[in-house]
């Protein structure tokens, strides 16, 4: 989830003692994400989900580019769309789980919700 301009720098990190977030986060083994996000991320001067997921993050793109390392992050620029990005991050995240952020989805299938006072996390399965 990112903020209304694209960026999806630090929003779940705010939540003092709560750790639900660092769950979530903590199983996350790659991100797919569009430019777009990327772009808002880096040009405002943060990293995606505030640098806190140090996995490696593929980046869908129209424009083929070097890979990029910001921060601790390695970024991977994958054209052809987010198929080929997706089997890319399937590959680095072992058994863990990959985030898409960003993006559109014609339906999505509700897999997790967790409450707590601080934060409700859903999770939600892409479906073709």
């Amino acid at each position: 989830m990112a903020r209304p301009d694209g960026r999806s720098d630090d929003w779940a990190f705010g939540y003092g003692s709560d750790d639900t977030a660092a769950g979530v986060m903590g199983e996350i083994g790659a991100v797919v994400m569009g430019n777009r996000n990327f772009d808002a991320d880096i040009h405002a001067g943060g990293l995606p989900y505030g640098g806190q997921v140090k996995v490696p993050q593929f980046v869908v793109t129209h424009t083929a580019r070097p890979p990029l390392t910001a921060g601790s992050l390695a970024f991977t620029f994958v054209r052809g769309g987010v198929e080929p990005a997706v089997v890319q991050a399937r590959a680095a995240a072992g058994d863990k789980l990959v985030a898409l952020l960003g993006g559109q989805t014609n339906k999505l299938e509700r897999v997790e919700i967790v409450s707590t006072p601080q934060i409700t996390s859903m999770r939600f399965r892409a479906v073709k």
